[in-house]
């Protein structure tokens, strides 16, 4: 969904945007994975933090979180930079806000995973990747947030949520309001949203990262399980999430609803669990990340690509883009997602899992 978002933002509208803002709000699909990564982090994780943080364990966790992020980030931030050079070997002309992504100190933040901590104006390097650095500062906190009763204790769990109300209430009235990027008419829709993403996007995650580990002492308290374990109860929450998103209602709206629809997702045991059960849609969890992230440099090497055979345009990219036939926006969209499906799956399996594997042992 991510991607396709980003076909509707780079390439051609999906929708009319003036009949649904559907489409539009997939930003918030990153929010869906936060909480999901909160919840399913205090599940493996919780237990080897609930009582102390021992250093051994400590490391252990971060060297496993280091493994899994940093290979394929590091992978796709010269991917990502390759391409522009590409581009402007072939005299690609693109907006001045877009060559901002690649200036070298966005570089320089992508390697240390800064570049969502308001250093910049805009984003830099692989643009998707600011959640992959606002996550790995999350995971810098988790084993105290594990240990201090955070969505254990009735007090814990009080606390949580006071703060994940307060970090939604700074991100919609201050930091999307006096985002600067968001002053442009064409972002205009992100002021007053959850969609912070280079400036302080690590409020964003870790107020959807801790919303999931609440979930998840939800989840062990069986809170809720009667009504949301059955599959109606979930594919409600979807239909009330996507009428939400269609009618643009409060993104915290939205992200209460994606903490309800992960904790129905635990606790079913019916029909839906066995289609999500299947070996397709496992894949496709497999592969996620690396869909996630080779996204973005893959559409720029399209573009050298196409450079390369047509020679470049001869008007410079607009933002949004033009608009174009339905049948053909939604085409070269599916175009986009079923290569990058097919890539993601090449370079999970090559790439990404050897990486992650020779990381862990060499620390051992």
């Amino acid at each position: 969904m991510v991607v396709l978002l980003h076909a509707d933002l780079f390439v051609a509208p999906l929708i009319d945007h003036h009949q649904s803002l559907l489409v539009k709000k997939w930003y918030l699909m990153v929010d869906l994975f936060f909480v999901l990564s909160g919840f399913v982090i205090a599940h493996v994780y919780g237990p080897t933090f609930e009582n102390s943080i021992r250093w051994s364990d400590y490391r252990r966790f971060m060297v496993a979180r280091f493994a899994r992020l940093y290979p394929l980030h590091l992978l796709t931030l010269v991917w990502s930079f390759a391409a522009f050079g590409g581009l402007m070997w072939f005299q690609h002309p693109m907006p001045y806000e877009v060559k901002k992504f690649f200036e070298w100190p966005g570089f320089l933040s992508n390697l240390v995973f800064a570049q969502a901590i308001g250093l910049h104006d805009t984003w830099r390097g692989n643009g998707p990747a600011w959640s992959v650095s606002s996550e790995w500062w999350t995971y810098l906190l988790f084993p105290l947030l594990a240990s201090k009763g955070t969505a254990r204790s009735t007090w814990g769990i009080a606390t949580a949520l006071l703060f994940v109300a307060a970090a939604y209430f700074v991100i919609e009235t201050w930091l999307t309001v006096n985002c600067p990027l968001f002053a442009d008419d064409r972002l205009a829709y992100m002021r007053g949203t959850l969609g912070t993403t280079f400036d302080f996007g690590w409020l964003r995650c870790l107020a959807g990262f801790v919303l999931g580990m609440v979930m998840y002492r939800a989840y062990v308290t069986n809170f809720a399980r009667r009504f949301l374990s059955h599959s109606g109860n979930f594919v409600l929450l979807i239909i009330a999430t996507a009428i939400g998103m269609h009618c643009n209602v409060n993104d915290v709206v939205t992200a209460l609803l994606f903490a309800a629809i992960v904790l129905a997702a635990a606790f079913n045991r019916s029909w839906l669990c066995r289609l999500f059960s299947t070996r397709p849609l496992q894949r496709l969890g497999d592969w996620s990340y690396s869909i996630y992230l080779i996204h973005f440099p893959l559409l720029c090497s399209l573009m050298v690509l196409v450079d390369a055979v047509k020679g470049p345009p001869r008007r410079e990219a607009s933002l949004p883009p033009p608009t174009k036939p339905l049948l053909v926006a939604w085409g070269i969209a599916i175009f986009w997602c079923a290569l990058t499906v097919a890539v993601a799956a090449f370079v999970h399996r090559y790439i990404e899992v050897p990486a992650r594997q020779r990381i862990r042992k060499w620390s051992e």
